[in-house]
């Protein structure tokens, strides 16, 4: 079972299956089951989490059945949740619950489409004199030109900026994640685009990574008096 579950998974009817990617991972010794979010998913809790746990109690190639890990939810019988997940044909599968109806399942959750193609190599290519690029900016309080609503610390915008990243680079669009993460004003109307950038023209923390990207490539969290900011050179 555990090859059959290799990869990266998309929940169903969520942003058209794109919402917080997922992978499956059994312990060495199969007696656990890990599930994996590509970036922090917010619980029943409130509290973001990166992932679940599941005592495996039996398994086979089609099915394995597990316990989760602070699992507080009882069946009408008084018996402690069991956790079904079963594998589909067609490279899908799905979860079950003792207490649910007999054989429901969830709605089939299926392989991610490959991710998009950030990070393409340039080696040997020319220095250029001027760039295109797009940027998410995540603030501080205190960061240059940061909004009075801006309260988080400077520990707390690299943490943001940070999981914004690791979202576009597990194939999220990159105008939705400006839309979702960028403080800069504006940011949603235009996409984050900067439009053509002669070398020099920017903060230097920022020209000298503009500058240093492929085309399609994205940076990690730079540092800058305006707050962390992730390029991406589109040209």
């Amino acid at each position: 079972m555990s090859s059959a579950l290799a990869g990266t998974w998309c929940w169903p009817n969520i942003n058209n299956g794109s919402h917080n990617p997922h992978s499956l991972r059994f312990s060495a010794d199969g007696q656990k089951l890990f599930l994996e979010y590509s970036h922090p998913h917010v619980g029943a809790d409130g509290k973001p989490h990166l992932g679940v746990e599941y005592d495996v109690e039996s398994i086979d190639p089609k099915q394995a059945r597990m316990r989760l890990v602070g699992e507080t939810r009882k069946t009408d019988a008084g018996e402690p949740v069991v956790w079904d997940l079963v594998v589909l044909p067609a490279e899908r599968y799905c979860w079950r619950r003792t207490d649910w109806k007999a054989d429901a399942c969830t709605d089939p959750v299926t392989r991610c489409p490959p991710p998009a193609k950030y990070d393409l190599a340039c080696p040997g290519a020319t220095p250029p004199d001027e760039v295109d690029a797009r940027i998410v900016l995540v603030q501080w309080a205190g960061a240059r030109n940061a909004g009075a609503a801006i309260s988080r610390s400077k520990e707390e915008a690299l943490a943001r900026a940070t999981d914004c990243l690791n979202r576009i680079r597990n194939g999220e669009d990159f105008a939705a994640i400006v839309e979702q993460c960028s403080d800069e004003p504006g940011a949603t109307k235009h996409g984050g685009r900067l439009g053509t950038i002669a070398r020099g023209k920017l903060e230097p923390a920022l020209s000298d990574a503009a500058f240093s990207l492929c085309v399609s490539e994205v940076s990690d969290p730079i540092e800058s008096v305006f707050g962390y900011a992730i390029l991406f050179r589109t040209k």
